[in-house]
């Protein structure tokens, strides 16, 4: 399964690997996140990254319910 993010894995893909408890996966997601300051540049970095992570965790939560 490819990571989540710029390598195409998105939370539609990590579905399955969860159970009814939201449990059962571990995603990784790194240059989505590391570089999400670069889309758009944005000389905030820091708060580029926090919505990055935000953003992910917010769309794996729909697929997990919790």
């Amino acid at each position: 399964m490819p990571g989540f993010g710029a390598q195409g894995g998105t939370a539609d893909d990590v579905k399955a690997c969860f159970n009814a408890d939201g449990q059962g996966a571990i995603i990784t997601a790194s240059r989505s996140i590391l570089y999400a300051y670069e889309k758009p540049a944005r000389s905030d970095w820091q708060k580029a990254i926090t919505q990055a992570t935000l953003e992910m965790k917010q769309q794996i939560a729909a697929i997990c319910r919790i």
